[in-house]
């Protein structure tokens, strides 16, 4: 593998294996979960979608203040 090839491969990324549920993710922003986090996720997602078929994802959100930013992340690695 060249060096540039390396530049641009994606690193894995850790979770903090405390957020990791059997049916979903929980923890606490800035403390165990991040917009990394977020991210990390929606490429995962997105790549799953995709390789199935899909197309379109619903991305929602609750009135924490947190929310956008983690939105904008996610949504980020899903496209």
């Amino acid at each position: 593998m060249n060096v540039t090839a390396m530049k641009h491969k994606p690193q894995a990324h850790r979770f903090d294996p405390e957020i990791l549920r059997e049916y979903d993710i929980r923890g606490q922003v800035g403390k165990n979960l991040s917009a990394d986090d977020a991210h990390a996720l929606g490429l995962a997602f997105g790549t799953m979608i995709r390789r199935r078929g899909g197309r379109h994802v619903c991305v929602g959100y609750d009135g924490r203040h947190t929310s956008p930013d983690l939105r904008a992340a996610i949504i980020e690695g899903l496209t």
